[in-house]
């Protein structure tokens, strides 16, 4: 048994780490050449991570790398972690937020939007944005007569987020904050702050790994940072909205200090180290989303790598 349990062990390490080197199959790696893929191998990265993250030599051990959360992943996971891993249950443990409250189809009112997901989606795949009609269902601006199989999914109210945010994309354009349990004292700090975009990539979604693109907010101050888009494999940077040419760096958050201390005291109502956590901005407020307990780590260290956070870097060495 022993020894079987040793052949597994060992099978399950090769096939993670042959999916670390499978990073290296990709266009990405054709923006560089042999001796600057060699450069990052090293050091643990794959060239998707090491361009979206506009790393080098000088200041790649700031960064968490990929070999170090692919084959040697840190332990997340805490008693409660399964909650995170699974919309419906989520919904149901943060059921005093009316937003979370999970409806029936008979409960879809005419002429409101909805937000139909999977239970256990991952990276914003299989969202539907549904309005019901006299006519059919309006499923991300389509009529259909009828809506797909939702047994493994959840429906939610659609929340209109607050005036600018809405007017940098025809998206919900939500801020992503990662916060961080200190095992030793049990607080939670805030690690990273972001604000995801939607682009015609992404449409209807925000999410970056389909095309997004994102901006490190300022956890002091609710200040939008650089925005940060791939375009044919290469990292771009701007002020502005790539498509729709609004001006976001610069701009603060609305009700950012709400956000900022709120959200901390929900994440150490957690047991789970570190939780992505999605928010809508609203005119008068914010309302939480999701909690998200594998958290896209290339993403979480834009603007704020791992290491350049004490209490981030002691749990993560």
């Amino acid at each position: 048994m022993k020894k079987l349990i040793r052949k597994i062990t060992m099978l399950y390490k090769i096939r993670l780490i042959v999916s670390f080197l499978s990073g290296f199959n990709s266009k990405y790696s054709n923006n560089y050449s042999y001796l600057e893929l060699w450069s990052m191998f090293i050091r643990g990265f794959i060239p998707e991570t090491w361009t979206i993250l506009n790393i080098t030599k000088d200041n790649s051990n700031q960064y968490l790398s990929d070999f170090r959360r692919i084959v040697l992943p840190p332990n997340f996971e805490r008693s409660d972690s399964h909650i995170l891993d699974n919309k419906s249950k989520f919904n149901e443990f943060m059921s005093c937020y009316p937003q979370l409250k999970n409806k029936a189809v008979e409960e879809m009112e005419t002429n409101k939007k909805y937000v139909i997901k999977p239970i256990k989606g991952l990276k914003g795949k299989g969202i539907l944005f549904v309005t019901p009609t006299t006519h059919g269902y309006y499923i991300n601006n389509r009529l259909v007569k009828t809506l797909p199989d939702l047994s493994n999914s959840i429906i939610v109210p659609f929340i209109q987020q607050e005036h600018f945010l809405e007017s940098i994309y025809k998206t919900p354009n939500t801020v992503r904050v990662v916060t961080v349990k200190d095992p030793s004292s049990g607080l939670c700090h805030m690690h990273s702050a972001l604000l995801r975009m939607g682009t015609k990539a992404s449409y209807p979604i925000d999410n970056y790994s389909q095309g997004g693109c994102i901006a490190p907010i300022n956890k002091e101050t609710g200040e939008i940072g650089v925005v940060n888009y791939v375009k044919d494999y290469f990292l771009c940077t701007g002020v502005h909205h790539p498509d729709s040419r609004v001006k976001v760096t610069g701009n603060k958050i609305k009700n950012w200090s709400d956000i900022n201390s709120e959200i901390i005291k929900v994440a150490e109502s957690f047991d789970t180290t570190l939780i992505g956590w999605d928010i809508i901005v609203t005119e008068d407020g914010f309302k939480i989303i999701e909690g998200n307990n594998k958290a896209d780590m290339t993403v979480t260290q834009i603007g704020a790598p791992i290491y350049s956070n004490p209490i981030t870097s002691k749990l993560l060495r």
